[in-house]
């Protein structure tokens, strides 16, 4: 009979304990609910302005090529006439 005798102070450590574990993780779960949107946000704004600017080095590039082609062009016309 006095096995299944249990005692209200490990009891209450194991529900405070419990409790405890529980308030912490809500406290996690709240942090996450509000810095969430503005990491979401951050990442955003940093993957559309790198996909800006990789476009404008393209743009540059193809900018390039085409100078490069119309001087070729002009030379090769100069040559041939």
């Amino acid at each position: 009979m006095s096995s299944l005798y249990l005692n209200p102070r490990v009891l209450n450590l194991g529900v405070s304990s419990l409790h405890k574990k529980a308030a912490t993780s809500s406290m996690y779960y709240q942090l996450w609910g509000i810095y969430l949107p503005f990491f979401l946000i951050r990442f955003i704004l940093e993957a559309s302005s790198h996909m800006l600017v990789v476009q404008r080095k393209q743009q540059s590039q193809a900018l390039r090529w085409k100078k490069l082609n119309l001087v070729q062009e002009k030379l090769v016309l100069r040559f041939f006439l």
